[in-house]
């Protein structure tokens, strides 16, 4: 069991799936959820049923959504002493409409919070994050609070890009702080915003001169790319019938993670993070609460 730092964002998830194919500009018959979730909390999430010792670093709201949040991660062993819970703020909210066959259609994220994980909120906590084996942190953070975090963090760090409109505040932050990162985990789309260019071998080669020591890029059915110091390599996806895709990606990298402080090469490591993808894909929550890896793959 290793002790492992999560940076990042905590929300109220409104899940909404059609029961059929969606017609644009009209009222779809369908299922609506409210779950808890946020990239960062789903991967402490994740962590926490992979049984590691979790620390969660983010924001709650001082309203009812945000009390809960926060007791329903206290309930998942989750240590939030680093977070704090901000006098008169509304939480954070995530609105995902699904088609019939689980596929994001559209989704709004209210992350207004999130600003207030300023950079003198995090180098107040610097110390304690360097206590762990390692730390994560998505992009939900502005860029000057990443680059806070990569200068300042001595462990092993593992960045999530988020989303194609998040994802460039990290190579704006390793632009400017000229530091390493040990993993970046991002799909296509996201990497080419990052680097401004279609091709992979010039994304990749493009993501390494930012500092990035592991590049993760993953490309749904064709796989999972990674490039690092031991090469190139593809993680093949596995068949599975997918309920819901939202989550996924969160569970990849928690997968990945686990693998790697545990003594894992990252190669090794990424076949744990698609079996926790594949496991998360077939169930309808983000975060699979069955979710079990043999260490042994």
């Amino acid at each position: 069991m290793k002790k492992i730092a999560v940076v990042g964002g905590a929300n109220v998830d409104i899940m909404a799936q059609s029961e059929n194919e969606i017609v644009p500009h009209d009222s779809n018959p369908g299922r609506v959820a409210i779950t808890f979730g946020g990239v960062g909390r789903n991967i402490a999430h994740n962590l926490r049923l992979l049984g590691h010792d979790v620390s969660l670093v983010s924001v709650f709201g001082d309203d009812m959504p945000g009390g809960f949040l926060m007791e329903h991660c206290r309930g998942l062993g989750m240590d939030l002493h680093l977070s704090q819970r901000l006098s008169g703020a509304r939480s954070n909210f995530y609105v995902c409409l699904s088609n019939s066959d689980g596929e994001m259609v559209n989704a709004v994220s209210d992350m207004t919070l999130m600003e207030r994980l300023s950079p003198q909120f995090l180098l107040d906590r610097t110390d304690e994050i360097n206590t762990h084996d390692a730390m994560v942190v998505d992009a939900n953070l502005a860029a000057d609070a990443l680059g806070c975090l990569f200068r300042r963090v001595s462990v092993p760090v593992f960045a999530d890009a988020v989303s194609s409109a998040k994802a460039v505040r990290i190579s704006q932050a390793l632009d400017e702080t000229r530091t390493e990162l040990f993993l970046l985990k991002a799909n296509r789309l996201e990497a080419r915003v990052m680097t401004g260019c279609d091709d992979l071998q010039e994304m990749v080669s493009r993501l390494h001169a930012l500092g990035v020591v592991h590049v993760v890029i993953t490309m749904g059915a064709d796989g999972v790319f990674h490039s690092g110091p031991e090469g190139e390599t593809i993680v093949p996806s596995v068949s599975v019938d997918v309920v819901n895709t939202t989550g996924a990606g969160d569970a990849l990298l928690a997968g990945t993670v686990s693998g790697c402080v545990e003594g894992m090469t990252v190669q090794s490591a990424l076949r744990l993070g698609v079996e926790a993808a594949c496991q998360t894909l077939a169930v309808e929550s983000a975060v699979n609460p069955d979710l079990s890896l043999n260490l042994s793959i």
